[in-house]
């Protein structure tokens, strides 16, 4: 099974996508992820053994017009570089985590019949997962009051936020001792 995790911009989609990334990876799926060239997820995905690919994403101010519009220009190009990469990787499964990259590769995969899924850390959701949710197949949440956003309650999974491996299976003592 091939999976692409997409998620970018704060720590906040990053580390939860790496959780996940990393619970497919030792449950022997292949993982690739989908971030932006200027943030921190293409190092963090590389080093953690993970296939990075960049793609193009930015926000917009609403009271600038024209941030509006290149930030439609650059999804609708994304979308294009992510339509040829899943053409190249074929994808079973696309799973977004939030951040404005996460729309143009999952409107790439509805747009090849590829499965969405998000996943929403925050009670409030963002506008990428609040976009995509219409199409998403699974819409997974930390909080149930993020389902407010969602349309269909028929998509809605209360998973919580995926944390690292190593956080779980830490112990007290272990713990004392990093923090000295």
């Amino acid at each position: 099974m091939r999976v692409v995790v997409s998620g970018g911009g704060t720590a906040g989609h990053i580390t939860p996508a790496l959780s996940v990334a990393s619970y497919l990876q030792d449950n022997d799926v292949e993982v690739f992820y989908a971030g932006t060239p200027q943030g921190p997820e293409g190092n963090l995905a590389r080093n953690a053994g993970l296939s990075f690919k960049a793609f193009e994403a930015s926000g917009f101010n609403r009271t600038k017009p024209l941030t509006i519009v290149k930030g439609v220009r650059l999804i609708l190009k994304s979308t294009r570089a992510a339509l040829c990469w899943f053409e190249e990787i074929k994808p079973d499964v696309v799973v977004g985590f939030g951040g404005y990259v996460s729309i143009p590769v999952a409107r790439a995969a509805q747009k090849m019949r590829i499965p969405v899924v998000l996943h929403e850390q925050n009670s409030v959701m963002g506008l990428a997962n609040k976009y995509l949710s219409k199409h998403a197949q699974k819409v997974c949440l930390t909080y149930e009051y993020a389902s407010r956003d969602v349309a269909d309650k028929s998509k809605i999974v209360l998973t919580g936020n995926p944390v690292r491996k190593e956080i779980l299976t830490a112990t007290r003592k272990e713990g004392r001792a990093m923090l000295g």
